[in-house]
């Protein structure tokens, strides 16, 4: 960006200010939602908005935009021209999750009071993994919020 095109930004944003001074408290009596609907926004503050927007499309290019479809095309090209060097070149493999092994203990050192390592499920119990615990208390708290949303329109 250039200083003049900085220069013709920033006067077109002191104009949209300036436009939309008188309509606010203490001179005038709207708020800004009165302001900017679309139906009843003043001529010279829509003027301004207008006159800032072509200041902001001429830093991006020289001509203006057709259409807003053309102008975010143009603005996601540029994203990706700036974050392109910040991606990996190529894209990582995924690797297979694997479960956590668990050596067998022998019975002879088995701490008392505690299951054996035998005993059947044992270590399944253990090797269940934390995306699965995860997942039941998603399914868990989503089957208790749509009970409670269901009980709220069974009332109407």
């Amino acid at each position: 960006m250039t200083d003049a095109q900085r220069g013709r930004v920033e006067d077109a944003a002191r104009a949209v200010l300036t436009a939309r001074e008188p309509h606010l408290p203490p001179r005038g009596m709207s708020t800004l939602a009165d302001l900017y609907d679309p139906l009843a926004m003043p001529r010279d503050l829509a003027r301004a908005h207008a006159e800032l927007d072509r200041a902001v499309e001429r830093c991006y290019r020289a001509e203006a935009f057709q259409s807003d479809r053309e102008r975010v095309e143009v603005l996601f090209r540029l994203y990706e021209q700036l974050t392109a060097p910040l991606l990996p070149a190529a894209p990582r493999r995924r690797t297979a999750r694997t479960r956590i092994q668990i050596p067998r203990r022998s019975q002879r050192g088995r701490t008392p009071g505690l299951p054996a390592a035998d005993y059947p499920g044992y270590h399944h119990k253990l090797a269940v993994s934390l995306a699965d615990k995860r997942r039941r208390a998603v399914s868990k708290t989503f089957r208790r919020r749509f009970k409670t949303f269901c009980r709220h329109f069974q009332r109407f």
